[in-house]
């Protein structure tokens, strides 16, 4: 072929797309996410193939790691011989796996973090509970695949007897998507399974709240506590949820001496990096409470001492710990997995569902395969009793033939026997004459006639196959069945009243970064500037996210979050890290277990319940929505859903408001409408709100909302980076779902209006583009315009496509009150 005829011109953005999403489905399906059926990724699954072939038996001795982790990169896993060690290596963990697949040899690292040995020194074998998936590997029963170079095939299932993807769970990232599934007991899986194998038989439906009571919740290998039943309500119902995990401890005394002892720590929690945390802690003086620290944990398990002091309370420490460091930990679980090639979240009672119809289809096809043996054999059999029986005649004709062919077409004819019987009479031994083989051969056409009706019966009735299933999972539960080792509290086992004794009530600043980080800190550490205003506490923050919330707070008072998908999260401010000036803070939505798309729109202290304070909600599709704060008090840990919103629609702002306050909410078109906060009529969380502004004259959305203050202007900025400031009083009042009055004269020049904001000369306005740019400049450096000005160049932009895209006023950062000591020293 000529070199021009290989040679095609094709769209780089096309090829791009159709090979992203190759690689995109490469990494779902064969690597990162695991079957439902049988619960394996497939490097797990190919694992237990190649030890499967080699025969390492959990009865045979043992072989070395790297024998098996070649056979399975050079025959079924054509990745890194790392990461199949790697995996080789945690299926061997005990303290990774709830139920090890694999008994390893050797050093296989250590909750300390330490790193397994070098393939070549370790040694494995099957574990006996990886019999349960192995039991019944056949090409007729399940599907075997061509390998990666198509000389050898491989499952592309494994015969599970029970649900292994919820014994020991799972957790993986793939692309666009992860699972994080956690390890349950066999014990209350099996009770699950019974019932549901009951209701199949009794063809009854399910009750949901039956199969809640027989699975408690997550059984991790390390034990610990889960705290709260609502995360494991929501998981067990939809398929994703957050799970409160922490560690477990005992008081010793001893003479004056008391003694907190950490005996469990939360799954997959570092123990040699959470004693080096809390040693930390102790250094720097933010866990005062403790004299020394020990970690003396040994083959028994973890002990890790601490020494209080004479005057600490237990509690105190308690609480503490769990603020600070991974003593508690938040556990989001995704039940994703792949469903006949297809990724999905299913919820608990799907998956156990999903296992059982495999489990049922395994086995019709295993006695189908039966079966047919049986029938086989038998057909064998009956020939040779013909031949035993007519031996004088078979031998006549035998002796009479002059070839194979012809004695086969003689005993055909002579006694009606098809091709396999005759070549099974051809093939007799004379010590099949013998009587006592005779005796032996009438008997086993019966015990094979027996087989034949037993699977026929089996396969004509799906009850006969649900009643089997449901014996071998009672003998499963009483041979490798045992003791739940996470306790599951129904709540904190001390509530939040009961932490806040041991919390001193005082003063801090709460302070939240655009990229949603947060932490809090002590007012004390600043003292009141020129203007009379407070100076922003300094943090470590990346180069692209700057500190947009902050406001002062008791630290027993609540603070209130809302997001842009329309939910509320509420947590006492003293549940905040509490930090130097320079420190990061922690990330809300680890904190608080928000979703992966899920930012903080508004933060606020909870205002004290009183007649007249009310939230104003608007959203990007201009609508409106009225809450008092009565119905903010009680909010559960996983939030509440305050607005239902629109598809497409998300929450701009949120702010707290009186009766006699008035509003103003612009639109990308540069209109603008001011109303009364008392012609929105509260309403309940699950309302979706009333039309705001009505978006019209090119409008698309709603760019921000702000509550109008005697004296402070607003500050515009439009997508190309002009702005100006604004007195929103030169907006006329109207009615609530008006289009609204000029504020801003919108050109091709400046770009429609994206940001809207309060800009008072103490104050610094910081826009971000849509290419990650952060820009900050004083707010009164913009002048103050009438409404139908266009206003000037406020902000230079870098890059050609970029474009602002929000717009928040903070205070101007000052030195704290300990720097400028310094510096006047």
């Amino acid at each position: 072929m000529p070199e021009n005829d290989r040679v095609f011109n094709v769209y780089v953005e096309e090829e791009m797309k159709k090979s992203y999403l190759e690689y995109s489905m490469s990494v779902i399906i064969g690597r990162a996410l695991p079957d439902f059926r049988d619960g394996l990724k497939p490097v797990h699954r190919r694992i237990l193939f190649a030890m499967y072939e080699l025969g390492c038996f959990w009865n045979k001795p043992y072989k070395k790691s790297a024998r098996i982790v070649g056979d399975v990169l050079g025959k079924y896993h054509p990745h890194g011989d790392t990461a199949i060690y790697d995996s080789l290596v945690r299926m061997a963990q005990e303290f990774s796996l709830r139920y090890p697949l694999i008994d390893g040899h050797g050093n296989f690292g250590s909750i300390d973090g330490d790193s397994a040995a070098a393939m070549r020194y370790t040694e494995v074998r099957l574990a006996p509970v990886s019999a349960l998936m192995l039991d019944e590997l056949d090409k007729e029963i399940v599907e075997f695949t061509p390998n990666f170079d198509n000389s050898l095939e491989e499952p592309s299932i494994l015969p599970a007897k029970v649900p292994q993807l919820l014994l020991n769970g799972s957790s993986g990232i793939a692309v666009g998507m992860a699972t994080n599934i956690p390890p349950h007991n066999l014990g209350e899986l099996i009770d699950a399974l019974k019932y549901m194998l009951d209701c199949r038989i009794s063809n009854e439906p399910e009750d949901p709240a039956q199969i809640r009571s027989f699975i408690k919740g997550p059984d991790f290998p390390g034990g610990g506590l889960v705290v709260g039943t609502d995360g494991i309500d929501e998981y067990i119902a939809t398929g994703r949820g957050n799970v409160v995990t922490r560690g477990k401890y005992t008081i010793e005394k001893d003479g004056n001496k008391t003694r907190f002892i950490i005996t469990e720590l939360p799954f997959e929690v570092n123990k040699a990096e959470f004693v080096q945390k809390v040693a930390n802690l102790m250094k720097d003086k933010r866990l005062t409470q403790l004299s020394d620290l020990r970690d003396e944990s040994s083959r028994e398990g973890i002990r890790v001492v601490l020494e209080l002091k004479k005057d600490a309370v237990p509690e105190r420490v308690d609480l503490l710990l769990r603020r600070h460091t991974q003593f508690q930990q938040h556990f989001h679980v995704s039940m994703l997995g792949i469903l006949y090639g297809v990724p999905r979240t299913l919820p608990l009672r799907d998956v156990l569902a999903t296992f059982l119809d495999f489990r049922e289809a395994t086995l019709r096809k295993r006695f189908a395969l039966e079966l047919r043996k049986h029938e086989e054999r038998l057909n064998v059999l009956n020939a040779l009793v013909i031949a035993i029986r007519n031996i004088k005649r078979v031998t006549e004709i035998l002796t009479a033939s002059s070839s194979m062919d012809d004695a086969s077409a003689r005993l055909v004819e002579n006694f009606g026997l098809n091709d396999r019987q005759v070549e099974a009479i051809l093939e007799m031994r004379m010590r099949s004459l013998v009587s006592l083989e005779v005796e032996k051969l009438t008997k086993e056409v019966e015990e094979n006639k027996s087989e034949i009706e037993r699977l026929s019966a089996m396969l004509a009735d799906p009850n006969r196959i649900r009643v089997y299933i449901r014996d071998e999972l009672v003998e499963v539960a009483r041979k490798y069945g045992n003791p739940r080792r996470t306790q599951i509290l129904k709540d904190d086992g001390r509530g939040e009243d009961d932490d806040e004794q041991f919390i001193e009530d005082k003063e801090v600043m709460v302070v939240i970064s655009k990229n949603g980080y947060a932490k809090i800190i002590p007012s004390s550490t600043f003292k009141v500037q020129g203007r009379g205003g407070l100076g922003v506490a300094s943090m470590n923050l990346k180069r692209d996210d700057y500190i947009s919330k902050y406001f002062t707070v008791r630290t027993k008072q609540r603070v209130l979050l809302f997001t842009n998908k329309g939910r509320v999260y509420s947590i006492p401010a003293y549940r905040l890290p509490e930090e130097k000036r320079q420190g990061g803070g922690e990330n809300l939505s680890l904190l608080l277990g928000m979703g992966a798309d899920e930012l903080v729109t508004e933060a606020t202290a909870l205002p004290a319940i009183q007649e007249g304070v009310s939230f104003i909600i608007v959203t990007r599709r201009g609508r409106i929505k009225k809450m008092v704060t009565s119905q903010f008090v009680t909010i559960r840990s996983t939030g509440k859903m305050f607005i239902k919103l629109a598809e497409g629609d998300s929450v701009v702002a949120v702010r707290p408001v009186k009766d006699t306050d008035e509003v103003l909410i612009a639109s990308d078109s540069g209109r603008a409408v001011r109303i009364r906060s008392a012609s929105v009529r509260a309403m309940g969380a699950s309302a979706g709100g009333v039309r705001g502004m009505r978006l019209s004259r090119g409008g698309r959305f709603v760019v921000g909302m702000e509550v109008l203050r005697p004296d402070v202007p607003f500050t515009l900025i439009t997508e190309h980076g002009h702005g100006k400031r604004l007195n929103p009083y030169e907006v006329r009042l109207v009615g609530r779902g008006s289009g609204g009055v000029i504020c801003y004269r919108v050109t091709d020049k400046t770009g429609p209006l994206a940001a809207f904001t309060t800009g008072t000369t103490d104050q610094d306005v910081v826009v971000s583009t849509s290419t990650g740019q952060t820009i900050r400049t004083p707010a009164e450096r913009l002048p103050l315009l009438g409404r139908v000005s266009s206003g000037v160049k406020v902000i230079r932009l870098k890059s050609k496509g970029s474009g602002v895209i929000a717009a928040e006023a903070i205070i101007k950062e000052v030195a704290p009150a300990e720097a400028e000591d310094e510096a006047e020293q």
